[in-house]
């Protein structure tokens, strides 16, 4: 089934594909989505980034949401969620490893499904605008800063 998701100002728009042409629904109503990925493995795993809210997470193709990246101290400082993706090419005990980008400048990953989350040190400076896998190269993840693309290597 297609789907496309549609970040509006003040919510989270997702269109599915019907037969009888499509059919919408509106979710996140005053959360302002700033970025969205779904998980590969399964299409119901949605993850939404905010401006002010923080990361959410919905399995139920959207219907609910759980706010996820900051249950404790130790996890996403910031709730400017900046950018997201998820390699579905680097598994950790059967898991997409998800990436988190934001403001101010910190870099964030996950290897269970965000239940916890590690920071990549060193680049809390830098604005970051999109974070991204390369499909060939899943060691590698790149950060745009100011119109210049860093590449991270990733062990």
């Amino acid at each position: 089934m297609k789907k496309f998701f549609l970040g509006m100002e003040n919510e989270l728009l997702i269109i599915k594909k019907a037969p009888e042409g499509y059919a919408y629904f509106s979710c996140l109503e005053g959360k302002h989505p700033t970025c969205i990925v779904v998980d590969p493995q399964n299409e119901n795993v949605i993850y939404c980034g905010t401006d002010k809210d923080g990361l959410l997470k919905s399995e139920d193709g959207g219907k609910s949401w759980e706010n996820i990246g900051n249950k404790t101290s130790l996890e996403i400082e910031s709730k400017t969620i900046t950018a997201l993706a998820i390699n579905p090419f680097k598994k950790i005990n059967g898991n997409s490893v998800i990436y988190v980008g934001t403001e101010p400048s910190m870099l964030y990953y996950s290897n269970d499904k965000g239940e916890t989350w590690q920071e990549f040190t060193g680049i809390q400076s830098l604005p970051s605008k999109k974070v991204g896998v390369f499909r060939h190269a899943q060691q590698l993840i790149t950060c745009v800063l100011l119109q210049r693309v860093i590449l991270m290597k990733i062990i």
